[in-house]
């Protein structure tokens, strides 16, 4: 499990904005053709698909709860 970061549009398969991903599940080594059908747009909430810099190899992510920035600044702030 991951507890949190941020996701850049080098990172993210979909969008060109950076947002804040919560604590989140990642599970490698599926079926790659599998994984080429699932949502593909990290910024919504649901699990989605995506790939480290540089690798075309794809996991799945699950995020666990939503986070915030709020929530981000309290982190910090302990």
């Amino acid at each position: 499990m991951v507890a949190s970061g941020h996701l850049t549009s080098r990172m993210q398969m979909g969008s060109g904005k950076e947002f804040h991903v919560g604590p989140h599940i990642m599970i490698i080594g599926l079926d790659q053709k599998m994984l080429q059908t699932l949502n593909q747009d990290a910024s919504n909430g649901e699990p989605y698909v995506n790939h480290l810099p540089g690798h075309s190899e794809l996991y799945l992510v699950i995020p666990i709860r939503e986070w915030d920035d709020a929530q981000a600044a309290h982190a910090v702030m302990r």
